[in-house]
């Protein structure tokens, strides 16, 4: 399970292996290609494209949020099996989403 923090370098990740953009993760001086990466980590509206790729594809997602404790979680099912991905509690959503996707993707057949 991934344990990046939110930024562009997670962003890159699930860039490539979740929404299949790229070839290889850039280096942290390809700005051009870093540019053009969409906020997945930190817009939740870049994130819901994650979901809606992982739904297309066949997979189910879960999310949720901790009542008070300002956490949130995401599961995700591959098609054949249950839930593969441990709830994972970041302070974000879009965290929430990325981490848990990647997880997902690392692990599927």
């Amino acid at each position: 399970m991934s344990k990046l923090e939110a930024g562009r370098e997670l962003d890159a990740r699930v860039a490539e292996k979740v929404m299949g953009q790229g070839s290889g993760y850039p280096l942290p001086n390809d700005f051009h290609y870093i540019a053009e990466i969409p906020y997945y980590s930190t817009d939740i509206a870049a994130a819901w494209e994650v979901v809606e790729k992982l739904k297309d594809d066949g997979y189910t997602v879960q999310l949720w949020s901790y009542s008070g404790s300002c956490c949130y979680g995401c599961a995700i099912a591959r098609p054949t099996d249950g839930f593969q991905t441990p709830p994972l509690a970041p302070p974000t959503m879009p965290l929430a989403i990325c981490r848990a996707a990647l997880a997902v993707v690392s692990t599927s057949p």
